[in-house]
């Protein structure tokens, strides 16, 4: 992977910029570019490939769907309870 993003470099600069990258690569610079300046130096792209992998090669969050890890409810905490404790009650009927 590294020599592809070398082989990207096409003014040899050391940096990855829009201009030199295409299609998926976009993405990659929004994610990647840690410091703002709109290009990808060597280390943030080894930073984004240790993330990579320790996510076992899937984006952070890719086929997940929303609300998992918090109980797929709205509010949920971690747990998967409701927050502040107990299920919230339905009042009694009145009669």
């Amino acid at each position: 992977m590294m020599q592809r993003m070398k082989d990207a470099d096409k003014n040899g600069d050391g940096f990855l910029t829009a201009d030199e990258l295409q299609g998926r690569g976009q993405r990659m610079l929004q994610v990647g570019d840690s410091n703002g300046d709109g290009k990808l130096s060597q280390e943030e792209i080894r930073t984004m490939m240790q993330r990579f992998m320790q996510n076992n090669g899937q984006r952070p969050g890719a086929g997940q769907r929303p609300g998992a890890g918090r109980g797929g409810r709205p509010g949920a905490g971690q747990d998967g309870a409701a927050p502040g404790g107990e299920r919230p009650r339905r009042p009694p009927a009145q009669k």
